[in-house]
Parts: C-alpha cells; structure tokens; sequence
C-alpha cells in the first residue's frame, strides 16, 4: 500500500500504522529503547584459532569491523555479564565464513569461555548484543564476571546414550508434563526482584551506604538463583526464591494497568526506567472508527460481481471463524492462511496476480467489487479491521489499479527492507 502511493490516512493503513505505534510503546514501556550502533548477533567459537582472549571478531553487512565493543545476552543479571572486547580483523575466518553476514567470534583461547562468562551461556546459537556507540563506552566501567559460588551440586541427570529408547521417550514425556503443568517460576521471580532493587539503586532514595550494600547483596543472591533456575533442568536441582528476597512493593512501571496501581503492591519509581514508562504511557493512541472509502474503486462499475463476491465474502467469514477456532486442525494460524489462499483462488485464479492466467480487466473488475463489499461492511459494523480481507486477498490489484489510475509507477519492497526504513 505504501509502494503504490496508497495515502497514509486510509482506514486500514492508518489502523495498521497504529498497530505498530502501540507495540513499538509497549517496547518503550520494558524500557527497550533503540540505540545507535548495536546490533544482535549469532556467537559461536573461533574456528582459526587466532583470536586472543578478549579479542572478538565481528561481522557485518560491510565486513569486519574493529575497536572497542560491549557485548551482552540477555537474560544475563550480573554486572560482569556486561563485557568490554576488542573487536579484531582475522583474514582466515573469512575463508571459513565466505559472504555470510552478522555473526561474532569469541576466542578458544584462555581458561574460561567467554560465553560462558556471559550470562553462564554457549555457543549453540545464542544471539548476543553488541555495541560499538561511542557514548556508552566511554561511560563504561567494567565488572568482573559471575562466578559459581561453591555449595552442594543436586542430583545429576543421566546422560541420553544411557536410556534405552523407551526409557528416553519416558523421560521426555514426563519432562514435557513437569514443564507444562508443573512450571517453574524461579527464573522470572529472580529476575523480576533483581529489577525492583535495581531500580531503588537507580533512585536518589536510598542514601544510605548500609542499605545500599544490602540490595547489592540482595542483588548478588538473586543473580546466583537465576542461573541456578537456569540450570536447574540439566543438574536436577529445584530451585525456590527465599521470600526474604522478594520485595513487597514493585515500581509502578511493572503494573499491567498504569491507570490503577494499588499502593500497597505498587510504588512511584523515579529512576530512569520509571520516567520512560510515564513518557510512553503518556502517548495515547486513539483508534478512530471512520472509514471511508477510494473513489477509483468505489465508484467503479462491477455489475453483477458485487453479488457474486458478497457471497463469497459472507462464506469467507464462516470460513475464517471456523479455521480460528480449531475447526479444521490444532494449527489456526495455518488454517487461516489456507482460507485467504482460498479466496485469492478465487480471484487470481492462481496463487497470485502475476501467474494469473485471467484477463487483467476481469481481476481489476472483481477487486474493485470485493473492495466494495468489504468497505461496506466494515462501515456498517464500525471495525476498521475487517477492511483487512480485501487487501490480504486482492491487495495487489488494487494497488495496480491505484497506480495506473493516479500515474504511479509501483515498487516492490520486502517486509525486511520496510522494517529498516521505518526505523
């Protein structure tokens, strides 16, 4: 729509646009705010061998890139997850790598892995953040990294070569039982308290060194269980959060209602990350229930189609309440691309407009009435949403028709390539 010049405050495009305001606010909310020269990327081990520790080589769009870098994985809580490196050249890794793209090399090099010094993780495909913005690395002050405090080990879990088929598919099933059934909530409760002293250390209100070094305590405590729950399924071991180190009032940006925080669950935060979820709270994206409609394809002479494609349109509603609820398989989403498929067979007579075999007048004609069938209804339940149907299925008629008739040349553009231009 956007390619062929569709305007921006059309119903659907507008309804769709705010769609996108609202999750990138819910992001800002989180406190996930876009930063300048970071990037996520796959890691996984120097296969030449050449790096150094601390030396990592990373890989962009352009090639190799080098100078100071800070590298991260999520979910990782402790100070030291946070690492300085030095991004380095090494020609042999591209014989290794060829034209592939985003990817860092950690080094093989030194008594401690580096992935596992971040986050406790590996390199079977983690994706790791690195930043090379110049702002936060002449800010950065480097911790060292979490190490494994010393205590007793649980039960240790026997290796999969020892089970015998039928044992393996037992343990399997039980573990998947256990898992969704009987979760655990460690990971997410440690994670979720370490946050809440985080953000009294961010605040101007705890002054006392006393208390300060109680919640970096606190802190240290809950990283320790957090990658214990981590681990908890390969070492046997369950994992509980001590009450004493889940605090009883959480900052106000943890509230999944901004409009009504109890106060005795909920505090004021004034840190950082608090300021930044009242500034995105504050934004109010209205949806606005006027549709109207393009005189190109309104007003087009479609005769007896109309007919023909509210009827369609009426089935195609069934169609898609069925194949939603679980009518046709387990898997809605799928079925719900087969109905649209559907229809556009319908009108294509073919998977698409380009391998449609049908006179170019005749699609235009029956696009132009599917848009009018549609538009209408959607006017008459007042659900900008439902004007979705007609562009899913006729979507690129339409805009072969919007272009020829406004003199436009339409572009094609992929959903990646639009991503990158609208951020």
């Amino acid at each position: 729509m956007l390619s062929c010049g569709i305007p921006l405050h059309e119903p659907l495009l507008q309804h769709r646009l705010k769609d996108f305001m609202r999750m990138e606010i819910k992001k800002f909310k989180k406190g996930k705010v876009a930063l300048e020269d970071s990037y996520y990327l796959m890691g996984t081990a120097d296969p030449t061998g050449k790096l150094e520790p601390n030396q990592v080589c990373i890989i962009l769009d352009h090639g190799q890139v080098s100078g100071k870098v800070l590298v991260y994985k999520n979910p990782g809580l402790h100070f030291g997850d946070l690492h300085l490196c030095k991004a380095t050249y090494v020609e042999e890794i591209e014989k290794v790598v060829g034209d592939s793209k985003f990817g860092i090399f950690f080094s093989t090099q030194g008594p401690r892995s580096m992935a596992d010094e971040i986050a406790n993780s590996d390199f079977d495909g983690d994706i790791y953040w690195v930043c090379m913005n110049a702002k936060v690395l002449k800010h950065f002050m480097p911790e060292s990294p979490w190490m494994m405090p010393v205590q007793e080990r649980g039960a240790l879990q026997p290796k999969l070569t020892e089970f015998s088929p039928e044992q393996l598919e037992g343990e399997l099933f039980e573990e998947f039982l256990n898992i969704r059934f009987a979760p655990s909530y460690a990971v997410s409760v440690a994670a979720e308290s370490w946050l809440v002293f985080m953000d009294r250390l961010l605040t101007a209100e705890v002054t006392k060194v006393e208390e300060c070094e109680i919640l970096k305590q606190k802190m240290q405590w809950l990283t320790n269980i957090h990658y214990e729950a981590l681990d908890a399924p390969k070492t046997g071991k369950t994992v509980e959060v001590p009450k004493d180190l889940q605090p009883k009032k959480k900052p106000h940006f943890l509230s999944k209602d901004p409009k009504v925080i109890c106060p005795d669950k909920f505090y004021t935060s004034a840190s950082v990350l608090g300021e930044i979820y009242d500034v995105a709270s504050s934004y109010d994206v209205v949806e606005s229930y006027e549709i109207w409609t393009i005189p190109c394809f309104q007003d087009a002479n479609v005769g007896e189609l109309r007919t023909v494609w509210h009827q369609h349109y009426d089935q195609y509603r069934l169609d898609m309440a069925r194949a939603l609820n679980g009518a046709y398989s387990s898997n809605s989403a799928l079925d719900a691309e087969s109905v649209i498929q559907k229809y556009r067979q319908f009108l294509y007579g073919a998977a698409s407009l380009d391998e449609s075999k049908k006179e170019r007048q005749q699609i235009h004609n029956e696009a132009c009435a599917i848009y009018q069938v549609v538009y209408e209804y959607a006017t008459l339940v007042k659900d900008t949403f439902k004007c979705y149907f007609a562009w899913r299925v006729a979507g690129e008629a339409l805009c072969e028709i919007y272009s020829r008739n406004h003199q436009n040349q339409p572009i094609l553009i992929s959903t990646a390539s639009l991503y990158d231009i609208l951020h």
